[in-house]
């Protein structure tokens, strides 16, 4: 009840956009993991190393 006034709905728009995302990321954990592979941060420019 607290959240209800600070909460705003999102447009459709949005919401599709953040699903699809959302669809996107899991795809790509679950073909790592199949894959046996591993991402990790290299250095602090925050480049991604997969191994």
């Amino acid at each position: 009840l607290f959240n209800e006034g600070y909460t705003r709905s999102l447009s459709y728009l949005k919401q599709y956009r953040i699903r699809k995302d959302i669809k996107l990321i899991h795809s790509i954990r679950r073909k790592l993991r199949q894959a046996h592979r591993i991402i990790r941060v290299t250095d602090k420019s925050g480049v991604f190393h997969v191994g």
